[in-house]
């Protein structure tokens, strides 16, 4: 029906996540099982959720941001989950990144001169990798403590993103690369300080 179903496969059975929606999408799992993803609520936007046991939770909105859309991308094993709000009707769009916990969102910011963001991974340790941006440029950033540091992009790259990071800390994404042809995009490592191609 072109709709989008998540969906978890386990020991050769895949289950669907949320039978009664034709809208939803699911984006990271933990190690021990939490899901979590984005649901499409008529009259309402895009909510993030998570499915454990067979239960689905849909997240509240943090005050204030009622009207906003909540995408989630990753969940860690105590149910920390980081994603970003999306405002609605505003040229140009604005995203928060943030963290979420027992009830509770963190905005983790932008780096300097971006005015967006977005998380899409968290580690064990409660480290987060992500990008900023401003409409033309991203910038991958490593979020740890309550302080946002940039990533800089591989030599000759004009941005990049960090989309996934372990529990030792290791950082991967891509950097767009200069030249004739701007899509080129080259896959990173970024461990222990040293960015490698």
């Amino acid at each position: 029906s072109g709709h989008n179903k998540a969906f978890l496969y386990e020991n050769g059975v895949m289950t669907e996540i949320i039978p009664d929606n034709y809208s939803n999408e699911a984006h990271g799992i933990s190690q021990n099982g939490k899901v979590v993803g984005e649901i499409m609520l008529s009259g309402v936007g895009t909510r993030t959720f998570i499915y454990e046991n067979g239960q689905t939770t849909v997240l509240e909105m943090p005050s204030g941001y009622e009207d906003w859309h909540n995408y989630g991308r990753s969940i860690n094993n105590i149910g920390n989950v980081v994603g970003s709000l999306r405002n609605t009707g505003v040229s140009p769009e604005i995203y928060k990144a943030y963290s979420y916990s027992d009830g509770t969102y963190s905005f983790l910011g932008t780096l300097s001169g971006d005015n967006s963001s977005k998380a899409m991974a968290v580690n064990e340790e409660g480290q987060i990798v992500g990008f900023s941006y401003l409409p033309n440029q991203a910038r991958a950033f490593f979020y740890d403590d309550g302080t946002i540091t940039g990533i800089q992009p591989l030599a000759d790259g004009t941005s990049n993103l960090a989309y996934a990071i372990n529990n030792i800390g290791q950082v991967v994404g891509h950097s767009t690369i200069s030249g004739l042809d701007t899509s080129i995009r080259h896959a990173f490592l970024y461990d222990n300080d040293e960015l490698i191609d």
